[in-house]
This record gives C-alpha cells, sequence and structure tokens, in this order.
C-alpha cells in the first residue's frame, strides 16, 4: 500500500492522508455518533465529495465499488439515513455501536478499492472512474464504441 501512496500525484495523496486522518478520528472517538460522522467523512474524501457533489452521490459512488446484494443495498442506504438524521436533527441516540462499526467496515473495503484501483490516477480521472463505475456495461461498451468512431473522426488520414 505504501507504494501505491508514493506513486500517487500530490492531490491523491492529500486525499489519501485527509481520509486516513478522519478514519483515526473515527476509531479514537468513544461516542458512537461522532466516531460514525468520523468515518461518514472518511467516505466523503475517498468519494471525493465537493460541493458539487451531493450526499445521495457518495452514497452512489460507494455501492459503485461494492459488490452489492439485497443485504448491502439495505444497510448503505440505512447508513445514509442515520447520517441524514444526525447532521439534520442531531439525533445521535438512534447510532448504535453495530451502526458504527458497520461504518467503519464499509469505509475499510472503499479505502482498500481507492488505493489499490485509483491512487494511480489523477482527481479528475477519478471522478469519471466513478461516474462510470454506475453505469452497466451495455451502456459502457456503447459508448466505448462512440469513443472510438470520434477518435477515428478526429485523426488525421
Amino acid at each position: 500500500m505504501i507504494s501505491q501512496f508514493n506513486k500517487a500525484d500530490v492531490k491523491i495523496k492529500e486525499i489519501i492522508h485527509d481520509s486516513m486522518e478522519q478514519y483515526h478520528i473515527g476509531l479514537k472517538e468513544n461516542s458512537s455518533s461522532r466516531s460514525f460522522l468520523g468515518f461518514w467523512t472518511t467516505l466523503e474524501i475517498l468519494t471525493l465529495k465537493n460541493k458539487d457533489l451531493s450526499h445521495f452521490k457518495v452514497k452512489e459512488r460507494l455501492k459503485s465499488v461494492i459488490k452489492m446484494n439485497s443485504i448491502h443495498e439495505y444497510q448503505i442506504e440505512r447508513l445514509y439515513n442515520l447520517r441524514n438524521k444526525l447532521v439534520h436533527t442531531g439525533k445521535d441516540s438512534e447510532i448504535s455501536q453495530f451502526d458504527r462499526n458497520l461504518m467503519k467496515s464499509y469505509v475499510e473495503v472503499l479505502f482498500q478499492y481507492f488505493m489499490f484501483n485509483f491512487s494511480k490516477y489523477s482527481y479528475s480521472e477519478i471522478g469519471t472512474i466513478y461516474d462510470l463505475l454506475q453505469k452497466d456495461i451495455s451502456y459502457l461498451e456503447k459508448n466505448k464504441n462512440l469513443i472510438d468512431e470520434v477518435i477515428a473522426l478526429k485523426s488525421p488520414k
């Protein structure tokens, strides 16, 4: 993992560093709700959350790297709803140690995925990859062919 970090460009190293800081906060925090938020913030950092990217998109980006089944779907939706309740109403009593640990588990999967699959790309390339991961294979194949045709049209003859 260190070799991936060393090869990453500066912006990606910052993302990795910032995500590890928030992960550490999540680990060290005694309160389940504050720990949960530390892990959620880690998720936001690793999914390139900014003012233009909604929390809904953060959730969808997480789903795009997890081999989804109905249980994962339910869990991620539940974590997303818990996050919204906590942030918008301050209801932290609904976040259990189980929820905190579940959030931690998903963040760990995403962190490994990010390190091994994304750290070699630029920030904008990672954003594009996240968006493309949410598409089905037929959509990607169709557009791959279109892109190949556009390249052929633009190539000098």
